[in-house]
């Protein structure tokens, strides 16, 4: 009888323990456990047209893939350029690491990291690199707080 007791007992706590999890569902949003701002973000380097060109390019990648989100805002956090090798090492260009903040079509705003490359002319003791920024890759998307600007 007490084992019975005890038992009825628990699973009337699991239950409602449940319920309230359920109810708190959906206060929990991605984004309200995501404090980042876009502004808290530390540039790498400073370069305004630089940053232009990556919203520009990442906003035609976004049309010809159909992602419903456009991209505002970036913030170069890489320290300087990387050297980029092909699969037999020879190099072939050079990148840099981009956040982007994006708004979304739902009304959603997120902070995607982006990789862009520029490709090399002419190798030497002063290698030269095309002033064109392409699209290399991007990675997740973390959903934040949406921002005024």
């Amino acid at each position: 009888m007490v084992f019975f007791i005890f038992e009825q007992t628990r699973r009337v706590r699991t239950c409602l323990l449940f319920l309230f999890l359920l109810l708190l569902c959906p206060f929990l949003r991605a984004s309200g456990q995501n404090r980042v701002r876009f502004d808290d973000i530390k540039a790498g380097m400073k370069d305004t047209r630089l940053e232009e060109e990556a919203i520009e390019v990442a906003n035609a990648k976004a049309i010809g893939y159909h992602w419903h989100e456009t991209y505002t805002r970036a913030v170069i956090v890489s320290s300087g350029w990387e050297l980029a090798f092909d699969k037999n090492g020879a190099m072939n260009g050079r990148t840099i690491h981009v956040e982007l903040y994006a708004k979304m079509d739902n009304g959603k705003c997120g902070i995607i990291d982006f990789r862009f490359k520029q490709k090399l002319l002419t190798e030497g003791p002063k290698d030269i690199f095309s002033d064109l920024l392409v699209y290399d890759s991007n990675g997740d998307e973390y959903y934040v707080d949406c921002e005024l600007n």
